[in-house]
């Protein structure tokens, strides 16, 4: 310019990456990357049956990704069963899932499958797959869908009772048919209805299966425990309700394998799981194994049990894995049984036992019950079906919490309810009323909201409430909501109280006679002690116990006095405080009977009474100066203690050291060594005291 030397600017600019989509594939925990070699195996199923995998696409990029649908699958007996989301946000927590199915008509090996994927992100996504159909195994599938109708299970389906409250032809009147099916993902899909077995019902019913059994027994079914009620305890024996029997029929059955035992589980609403070889062995019954997992309530598990013939052995599997042809590793064993093998098993048995009055009750339970199969190999009790997503669920138990009256400003019992869920997906928020407060224990931190991991709702969740504020009369009500992502109808809790004035006092005497009498006693001397128990309710002050003229009370038995005074804690316990009484008479001149009553009151409460009688002898017109002369106090003066020396023959005495004001300072007996190390200096009256005479001497304490 002409404005001078050259002008120059300095700049900056950045250049960054232009936002892009990302795409991953996994199959449960395994990463499947495009193009994979080999191909991912998923597994294998009996010729003409569903295998189902599920695949989960994940978008960590930066930008949404775009998948093009319809994806596709090329590879014979594979179909693209559920289709993924056509867009997924971004963000490693963003995903969406498709499901491949296989199935073959005939037996087939290692068939390839390739899935591809058309996406925004960049080249398609390619999944190789394999899978194989084998033969319909040997022996078969005996399978019971209780496929009838409604009402109790019938003889249409092969069922004899042999046991409890049902006989042929009228029998079976416990074992009922429920209109709908259990289902669970990956196995065969169900068919017909379901059975129930009810908590204090006895019937036993057994069907024949189709073919006996020699070598290997094979049984599964689906169950759902809705509550625990008549469970066994949870360190008890538990009770079985499913098994294999020797013979079929009417006739009562004895022989019975495989025996699938339940009882409660070690937190509330859950219970456990356990496997019996056979009988014999241990007294009074062998001990089944039982898994330690404690399973929810509301919930349909796969159970299939073993036993095998060889060595005596019963084993259990919970939700194994379904569509293979040899067993995986089993949940649990057991050879407790010592009774021989049969020679063989021609029937699944189906039993209700158990005391639902005994204490505690021990009984097969409510169990619903279905898809029952019964085969000699693993695949045949086994079948995998459509991989199905049930919708994740929460249940409360109980749904009402109720503290009922609460006195003003004071903390009552923390009450509390179990939650439960299945199929979550999300975690769950518990959000307390404006009036209430909830915690994980009953001693822990309460606040308005608490939150639940997945992983924590795989079993159930003690929840413990209480008031927010008792500092104000009044109704207190609201519900406690619950909520987790996907979960449609969500339980809530409602919980209510009452904040009130307290209620009035009173006081209650235990163990007390109408009138207590303590005979005929002299004047100046002391009857034998009684005792009566007074006990508080609700108190607000102490609790006063006065005794009339010519009796005197203590608290301990030693020292007496006209009146004692408990606190309201230490009446409040149901069995209360003792109270020892005796007579005293005092009043000399002619003897004559002395009655009272004996006065328990407090603040704001009814005051009982208790009547006392005694009769006072014609009192003495002088002391017996000769036992007074003849008995001796040493050392006198005394300084840390003192002994008292009583003529021949002389019965014991009841001693009182008694200070210039007429106040008992302490009392001993006679034949003890008397401490006044903690009394002051002075002079001191000693009274002496038995049934026969009343008489004192002086000591000085140095």
């Amino acid at each position: 310019n002409n404005a001078g030397a050259d002008y120059i600017v300095n700049l900056s600019a950045n250049a960054t990456a232009a936002p892009t989509p990302s795409i991953a594939i996994t199959q449960g925990a395994t990463a499947i990357s495009t193009g994979n070699t080999p191909a991912f195996s998923m597994g294998s199923i009996v010729a003409g049956s569903n295998l189902d995998a599920t695949f989960t696409i994940t978008n960590a990029g930066t930008a949404p990704l775009t998948i093009t649908t319809p994806i596709t699958v090329a590879g014979t007996g594979y179909s693209i069963f559920t289709q993924p989301s056509a867009t997924v946000a971004n963000g490693a927590s963003n995903t969406t899932t498709f499901v491949v199915r296989f199935n073959s008509a005939t037996p087939v090996t290692g068939v390839i499958g390739t899935v591809t994927i058309p996406n925004n992100a960049g080249a398609d996504y390619i999944v190789n797959l394999s899978a194989t159909a084998t033969t319909v195994p040997v022996g078969g599938t005996d399978y019971e869908p209780f496929n009838q109708a409604s009402g109790f299970i019938s003889t249409t389906n092969g069922w004899v009772a042999h046991g409890g409250t049902g006989t042929t032809p009228n029998f079976t009147q416990q074992t009922s048919i429920s209109a709908s099916t259990l289902v669970y993902s990956g196995l065969a899909t169900p068919t017909g209805n379901k059975i129930s077995i009810i908590a204090g019902n006895t019937e036993d019913i057994n069907r024949v299966i189709s073919t006996p059994i020699t070598t290997t027994a094979y049984y599964s079914a689906l169950i759902n425990v809705p509550n625990t009620t008549g469970l066994a305890i949870n360190t008890a024996n538990g009770d079985y309700f499913l098994a294999l029997g020797g013979t079929s029929g009417s006739a009562t059955i004895s022989i019975l394998t495989g025996r699938f035992f339940i009882r409660q589980g070690s937190v509330a609403n859950t219970f456990n799981l356990g496997v019996l070889n056979n009988s014999g062995g241990t007294a009074p019954n062998p001990i089944p194994t039982y898994s330690t997992t404690d399973y929810a309530v509301g919930t349909t598990y796969f159970i299939a049990v073993k036993y095998n013939f060889a060595t005596n052995t019963a084993s259990l599997w919970i939700n194994p894995a379904t569509g293979l042809t040899t067993e995986p590793t089993t949940t649990l064993n057991s050879n407790a049984g010592t009774n021989v093998a049969p020679p063989n098993l021609v029937s699944i048995v189906i039993r209700q036992g158990g005391s639902l009055t005994a204490t505690p009750p021990s009984t097969t339970g409510n169990v619903e019950i279905d898809e029952i199969r019964v085969g000699d190999n693993w695949a045949s009790v086994t079948p995998a079906g459509p991989v199905v997503v049930l919708p994740p669920t929460l249940t409360a138990t109980p749904t009402t919490v109720a503290f009922g009256s609460i006195v003003i400003n004071t903390t009552p019992v923390a009450l509390s309810y179990s939650l439960s869920g299945a199929n979550l997906t999300n975690p769950v928020t518990v959000t307390a009323p404006t009036a209430f407060q909830i915690a994980t224990s009953a001693t822990g931190t309460f606040g308005t909201t608490l939150t639940f991991t997945v992983a924590q709702m795989a079993t159930p969740q003690t929840i413990f409430v209480l008031p927010t504020s008792t500092a104000t009369l009044g109704a207190l009500a609201g519900n406690i909501t619950h909520a987790s992502t996907g979960v449609t109808t969500a339980p809530s809790v409602a919980v209510s109280g009452t904040i009130t004035t307290p209620t009035t006092p009173t006081a209650v005497i235990l163990a007390v006679l109408t009138v207590a009498d303590f005979g005929t006693v002299a004047t100046g001397a002391l009857s034998t002690v009684k005792t009566f128990a007074v006990q508080g309710t609700n108190l607000t002050a102490d609790l006063v116990v006065t005794a009339p003229a010519n009796f005197q009370v203590s608290k301990d038995g030693i020292t007496f006095s006209t009146s004692v005074n408990f606190t309201a804690a230490e009446v409040a316990p149901i069995d209360g405080k003792n109270v020892s009484v005796r007579f005293a008479p005092t009043t000399g001149g002619a003897g004559g009977g002395r009655a009272g009553n004996i006065v328990s009151s407090s603040t704001g409460a009814v005051s009982k009474n208790t009547a006392v009688t005694g009769t006072e002898s014609n009192p003495a017109t002088a002391l017996d100066n000769s036992f007074a002369k003849e008995t001796v106090i040493y050392p006198n003066p005394a300084q840390d203690n003192f002994q008292i020396k009583l003529p021949t023959n002389s019965k014991n005495y009841v001693v009182e050291v008694v200070d210039v004001t007429g106040k008992v300072i302490l009392t001993k007996k006679s034949d003890e060594i008397i401490s006044v190390e903690n009394l002051q200096k002075g002079f001191y009256m000693v009274k002496f005291s038995n049934a026969e005479r009343t008489f004192t001497k002086k000591i000085s304490i140095n």
